[in-house]
């Protein structure tokens, strides 16, 4: 496998990449964390205009399926000691590059959320707090929580939701910081991870019910995914530990429960970027770590044992997500720490 870099663009602190459909054509947007701005970019890579300038504390970003580009983002989550501010905006655009945005929810700490459909086709918004109260800085008391409530249809004029609207789904969540999106069986479920543990977050079979939440691991995680990398028939759970931490750590289902396989001993410091899928037909996890070397790897199973491969290294990459485009393959990543946006051509 080569794989080639070439530099997009540069926006400082960049840090969340999503991929939506936009005119009939695929997108890019990349957002800041910091008070810095949201680009999209067409399917030529070319950037087309600043969907907003300013506020950025962007962590999380969902396109809304069956719109022309709407998506929702988070705003105002600046980093774990300045998120008491976190909100949710509904953006949208006249098909022209002309956007706009307006808050739908307001959540202190909402740092990860998603839309996920239950099986009957209701939409819930899963909202992640990383804690729920905050007074002076690496305040931990106050542990996070997991909310959801049902999408509104009409995100144009709905009223402002908050925690209040919220039912929780569970609490006492030290860290909250790890999500990731999965579909099994075409049922959409979510990967959270935190201070307790990795949990798999499935939505109700139908309005009323309740949340399915497994917990995978009890060892604490920042962020994990779930992908068959050796091919058995089983998803290996591969997790980043611990918060904001230094170790990549790769489960197996075994007498069907997750059992540490592999630790690597080399210190990766700052894991954060992760992502899984299937480059050049072999299924594979990317992650980026954001301290000392912050490299970017591909994690593989070759040889009967995980091993990676380093593809890029000081950049430290916050965010990496993948698209195609003429029959090729691109990885694309938000290096914070260096202020790129970097694509990785796969041939």
């Amino acid at each position: 496998m080569k794989i080639t870099k070439k530099v997009l663009d540069e926006l400082t602190k960049c840090y969340c990449i999503a991929n939506i459909m936009y005119n009939n054509e695929h997108h890019i947007i990349v957002a800041a964390e910091k008070d810095d701005q949201c680009y999209i970019y067409n399917h030529d890579l070319e950037r087309k205009a600043t969907i907003w300038d300013g506020i950025g504390g962007t962590m999380s970003i969902v396109p809304l399926e069956g719109t022309n580009g709407e998506f929702l983002a988070t705003q105002q989550f600046y980093s774990p000691n300045d998120s008491k501010n976190a909100k949710i905006v509904y953006v949208t655009s006249d098909g022209k590059y002309n956007f706009k945005t307006r808050v739908i929810a307001i959540v202190p700490f909402a740092h990860r959320f998603d839309v996920l459909k239950g099986e009957d086709g209701t939409k819930y918004l899963l909202i992640c707090a990383l804690k729920t109260n905050h007074e002076y800085k690496d305040d931990w008391r106050s542990p996070g929580k997991t909310y959801f409530t049902v999408l509104p249809d009409d995100l144009e004029h709905c009223d402002v939701i908050t925690e209040k609207d919220c039912t929780v789904i569970q609490e006492n969540m030290l860290k909250n910081h790890g999500y990731y999106r999965i579909v099994e069986d075409g049922q959409e479920k979510g990967i959270v991870s935190c201070d307790s543990g990795v949990y798999l977050y499935t939505p109700p079979k139908k309005l009323g019910d309740k949340w399915n939440v497994e917990q995978l691991i009890s060892d604490p995680g920042s962020d994990a995914t779930l992908i068959d990398i050796d091919n058995d028939g089983n998803k290996e759970l591969v997790v980043l530990s611990p918060f904001h931490g230094h170790k990549l750590r790769v489960y197996k289902l075994i007498d069907k429960k997750y059992k540490l396989v592999k630790e690597f001993p080399e210190d990766m410091m700052f894991l954060h970027a992760i992502w899984a899928g299937e480059l050049n037909g072999e299924k594979v996890v990317v992650i980026g770590h954001r301290r000392e070397e912050m490299r970017t790897i591909i994690l593989r199973y070759r040889n009967n044992d995980y091993e990676y491969d380093i593809i890029d290294e000081n950049v430290g990459a916050a965010n990496v997500n993948y698209f195609e485009k003429d029959g090729k393959q691109y990885l694309i990543a938000a290096n914070r720490e260096t202020n790129e946006i970097a694509l990785y051509i796969v041939e």
